[in-house]
């Protein structure tokens, strides 16, 4: 099995997941800043902001891992679909429910070399 395949499995059990708990799937958008100018002399609009929208599922953290450091209290953890989607950076934002969070580490869950989902920390 590709590593294409079964990001598209993930993708679609990730879409079943939302609908079977919930009102269908649960969607996140990842905030990303226009590039920056490559010459200081550039000057002007690069662009808005792109908004990449991806379907997910939350994962609850478990307390214990809670250190007040790395994992705080009120941090998020998303597994995100990876299918035809770009890695997310710790540089983007994070939209979850109308609420803008930071993201503070991006860990790909890979095959073969291709991505199948991403791992999202967030943070309000």
């Amino acid at each position: 099995m590709s590593g294409a395949s079964i990001a598209a499995e993930v993708d679609a059990a990730l879409r079943e997941v939302g609908t079977e708990v919930g009102n269908g799937p649960y969607f996140v958008t990842i905030v990303r800043a226009p590039d920056e100018p490559t010459n200081p002399w550039d000057t002007g609009n690069y662009g808005e902001p792109e908004e990449i929208e991806y379907v997910c599922i939350e994962q609850k953290i478990d307390a214990r891992l809670i250190d007040g450091t790395l994992i705080m209290a009120g941090d998020r953890m998303f597994s995100l679909t990876a299918k035809d989607k770009p890695e997310p950076l710790t540089s983007d934002k994070l939209i979850v429910d109308d609420i803008l969070h930071s993201i503070i580490m991006v860990t790909p869950k890979r095959n073969a070399g291709v991505a199948y989902s991403y791992q999202v920390q967030a943070r309000k």
